[in-house]
């Protein structure tokens, strides 16, 4: 049964902040409680492991700790004032001024002793504001289940544990049959497990409903889907391969053999060596469209989607894109 959106869920009170409203949101409110930022994109992984752990552990501070989300392509100057060179990156802001920062996803008790942290720096250096808020705190909010399986299940699968991540998002899954993220998270974790048919199967149950109001979300979830899915299509075309090193031996002592330069292309996209994989397979465009039924022009396809909004690699995405589109008029 699908439960509907309460605002005790962890989500309901992470503000999307953007550059215009950076002033108001985050050093105005710095003002009266800390304000912890939490600099993510929709192509990074690692965000997506620490997000749920910070929406939880920030619900549990409700009323004492703010947190917002800002997300790093769309606001580049926000990135730049704040240094960020690789996320996630996490900052707190107390009265207008930095007070501590950390990059990379941390486990959740790393995360309550952050927040603990800067509760204390804002009681030294604003104690009037902190009694106020002491006072006027509510209780805090508890995650709602769905929230705390997927944060359990990100935290197995950082450990290593990618059976128990599977089974935690599956009880999920079983709490709301309709929840995208938990289908997204269980076709990542799927993939990583190398259950690639079940990966795809869940990725298949992904519906998503007709537009209302805000796109952005819609789009970085449809984003995510469409890489997952290139990922493991790559994934299990390399898996019956003979090692990279033996593969590209083979096609360097025989350029026109394009079915191992076709093999080569799979082994080097599941080894994320993208550039090298896409010359390949564009050459191959070039000469035989139907070598694999079009089968490279699908995996360069898959490959595009794969990179779908990584600014690492938007410049090689591009490149690739037009001569695609050359070729192909």
């Amino acid at each position: 049964m699908n439960q509907p959106a309460a605002a005790s869920t962890p989500s309901s009170i992470t503000i999307d902040v953007t550059t215009a409203t950076f002033e108001a949101e985050v050093m105005e409110a710095s003002m009266s409680m800390p304000v912890v930022i939490d600099f993510w994109a929709p192509w990074c992984g690692p965000c997506r492991a620490l997000t749920p752990i910070l929406e939880k552990v920030g619900a549990q501070y409700a009323g004492k700790v703010k947190v917002v989300k800002v997300n790093s392509d769309e606001n580049p100057e926000l990135s730049q004032a704040f240094r960020v060179r690789s996320i996630p990156h996490v900052a707190a802001i107390v009265g207008g001024q930095m007070a501590d920062q950390f990059m990379g996803a941390q486990p959740e008790p790393k995360i309550k002793a952050f927040f603990e942290k800067i509760s204390t720096m804002f009681a030294q250096a604003m104690p009037e504001a902190a009694a106020a808020l002491k006072d006027a705190a509510p209780a805090a909010l508890p995650p709602s289940p769905i929230d705390q399986k997927r944060a359990e299940a990100m935290a197995l699968a950082q450990g290593g544990d990618l059976p128990g991540a599977i089974t935690a998002l599956k009880l999920a899954l079983a709490l709301d049959a309709a929840s995208i993220d938990v289908k997204l998270d269980l076709a990542e974790i799927e993939m990583m497990a190398g259950a690639f048919d079940d990966a795809i199967m869940h990725l298949g149950e992904v519906d998503f409903p007709p537009v209302t109001g805000e796109q952005a979300e819609r789009v970085a979830k449809m984003n995510r889907r469409d890489g997952i899915r290139a990922q493991v299509e790559a994934l299990k075309s390399a898996q019956d391969l003979p090692a990279t090193e033996e593969l590209a031996k083979k096609a360097a002592a025989n350029p026109d053999d394009l079915s191992a330069r076709y093999d080569l292309a799979n082994a080097l996209i599941a080894d994320g060596v993208f550039d090298q994989a896409l010359e390949h397979l564009f050459a191959i465009v070039r000469r035989d469209r139907k070598l694999h039924e079009d089968g490279a022009r699908k995996a360069m396809i898959n490959v595009f989607n794969m990179l779908a909004g990584n600014p690492d690699f938007a410049e090689l995405v591009s490149q690739y894109r037009r001569q695609l589109a050359t070729a192909l008029n």
